[in-house]
């Protein structure tokens, strides 16, 4: 029975982490191809790794405030997303 239970938690986590991916890889193309909309999507990509959480927050709020595309629900996810990249990286820097 433990094994069966151990077996099950791990299946349940690690379908757990597969979403977290895939709504993170979701996420950035999102992002990619609303910001892209306006401006170059090297735009963002060269304020990866100097913005925080914070600042992207800021920036988001203000260009759905000028019209992207991007629930205002998901703008902490956007920003949390931005501010976890490494610079040079996600698909606003391919």
């Amino acid at each position: 029975m433990k094994k069966v239970l151990a077996s099950l938690m791990i299946c349940l986590m690690l379908g757990a982490v597969a979403a977290m991916g895939a709504s993170a890889s979701d996420m950035g193309d999102r992002i990619a191809d609303t910001c892209s909309q306006c401006h170059p999507a090297k735009r963002v990509c060269k304020m990866i790794g100097i913005k925080d959480s914070a600042a992207w927050t800021k920036t988001i709020t203000r260009m759905v405030g000028k019209g992207a595309q991007l629930p205002a629900s998901d703008i902490g996810s956007a920003a949390a997303y931005l501010d976890s990249l490494a610079p040079g990286t996600g698909p606003v820097c391919q």
